[in-house]
């Protein structure tokens, strides 16, 4: 007769799970509505924002403000030209950095 095949491991038990902690202060880089980045200044986030954002125009791009709980979607028009300080390496990868200025 044949065995019946096990499953490896249940989802639930999984090692690797996000962080259910809300963020309580500074800013966060939101990319197609995950977090994506977080930034202690609005000044590093907007910019970082806005550069990518000139990048890849067609992704969803907004700055959350953890304090007043409210985000700021960063326009297609409002973006200028990518600054030359942008690390190349940086917007090309998964955007799992955390990055704090």
């Amino acid at each position: 007769m044949r065995e019946k095949r096990r499953m490896a491991t249940p989802a639930s038990t999984r090692a690797t799970k996000a962080s259910i902690e809300p963020m309580t202060s500074g800013y966060a880089l939101v990319v197609d509505g995950h977090i994506k980045a977080s930034f202690e200044a609005k000044d590093s986030a907007l910019e970082f924002g806005r550069e990518l954002k000139a990048r890849f125009p067609h992704l969803q791009v907004k700055i959350f403000d953890a304090e007043t709980k409210r985000s700021e979607a960063i326009a297609a028009g409002s973006c200028g030209p990518i600054s030359p300080h942008l690390d190349e390496s940086r917007a090309t990868m998964p955007f799992a950095v955390h990055v704090t200025k």
